[in-house]
């Protein structure tokens, strides 16, 4: 999955899950892509840096190439695993909080955004009152406001 282009991966959303690819979809499976690469490479560099932290303290007792070599495995795929799965969850509650701007942009009250967007409106409520107390935030923002004690770091535009 993790060489798959985009285009691939809305393909196998759509074709193994069912996801319905319309513009607002696309968009948000482009801006979850673009955050899937994001912690994909930051996952890979903390699973290099963990893998030969590792395997340096292996080598001294079994030899440095066995260590080494298990080490940066180990510690990759660790690392991609809890970096793509922070990656996805981030991204998916961005995407939320960026179809709930548009639906206060729209006018729509809470229970009408609710609904549209199919979530309960105890998920909506707390978004919807951060647009509103923050009218000008992007969806970062107010993820940072409404998550910022598990949110992770963006990447620098």
């Amino acid at each position: 999955v993790f060489q798959t282009s985009s285009r691939g991966k809305k393909q196998l959303l759509q074709d193994t899950y069912g996801f319905i690819m319309n513009i607002e979809t696309k968009g948000c499976v482009n801006e979850m892509c673009n955050w899937s690469d994001f912690f994909e490479e930051e996952a890979r560099e903390e699973g290099l840096a963990r893998g030969l932290a590792e395997g340096r303290a292996l080598g001294l007792s079994e030899g440095l190439s066995q260590g080494l070599s298990q080490g940066l495995s180990e510690g990759l795929s660790q690392g991609l695993s809890q970096g793509l799965s922070q990656g996805l969850s981030q991204g998916q509650k961005i995407c939320l909080i960026s179809q709930v701007i548009k639906k206060v942009q729209k006018g729509k009250d809470v229970n009408s955004a609710s609904s549209e967007l199919e979530e309960s409106p105890e998920t909506i409520q707390p978004i919807y009152a951060a647009v509103l107390s923050m009218p000008d935030a992007d969806a970062n923002q107010l993820y940072d406001k409404l998550y910022g004690s598990e949110a992770i770091l963006t990447p620098s535009v």
